[in-house]
């Protein structure tokens, strides 16, 4: 139980922890001429968290909400009574 409360929050601060993280390293992204993708794969990878509105396909942030909407939906987890949050 208390891992899956981990899961969720750690899955609602993760947004600003990319946000962070590419504002450090977006400079240096944009310069590298050995980078193995392009400068607006990792723009659009690093999308930001919109309030109110669906994650980018194939975002970071769009991986995280699916792999938690399925940690949830197991039946394993399912079976137990854990704590029922909300988005």
């Amino acid at each position: 139980m208390l891992l899956l409360l981990n899961i969720l929050v750690w899955a609602k601060c993760i947004s600003v922890c990319f946000s962070v993280g590419m504002e450090l390293i977006d400079a240096e992204v944009k310069i590298d001429t050995r980078k193995m993708s392009s400068y607006d794969a990792f723009v659009h990878v690093t999308a930001p968290l919109e309030r109110n509105t669906a994650q980018t396909p194939g975002s970071l942030n769009d991986f995280i909400e699916k792999r938690r909407d399925f940690l949830i939906n197991h039946e394993e987890i399912k079976e137990k009574d854990v704590l029922k949050t909300q988005r």
